[in-house]
């Protein structure tokens, strides 16, 4: 079975029973979190937004992922100063894929 990846992976984390493995999705201007669970035809995203996501962790008991979310700076404002870039801890249900930010 081969799936298409649309972006380019990293930062793989295996679900402690090894059956899942949570990554990072590159995907240019931002990047998602995605899990595949062996055997299945698809990827699942988690909470999917076009900010960028990272670090994906499992809960010991495999049934939450917690990971980084920080909002991209605007580009191209060259009369303002740099902003700081904003982020926050979500978490996720393996299962659903629903998330909040904690």
């Amino acid at each position: 079975m081969t799936l298409a990846i649309r972006g380019s992976g990293g930062n793989p984390a295996w679900s402690p029973d090894g059956r899942s493995l949570a990554f990072t999705l590159y995907r240019g201007g931002h990047s998602i979190i995605a899990m595949y669970r062996v055997g299945e035809p698809s990827l699942r995203y988690l909470a999917p937004s076009f900010d960028d996501d990272d670090d994906a962790r499992w809960s010991p008991d495999g049934r939450q992922i917690a990971f980084s979310r920080a909002v991209p700076p605007t580009s191209g404002v060259a009369i303002l100063p740099p902003r700081i870039v904003p982020w926050s801890i979500w978490l996720a249900d393996a299962a659903t894929g629903a998330a909040h930010e904690v």
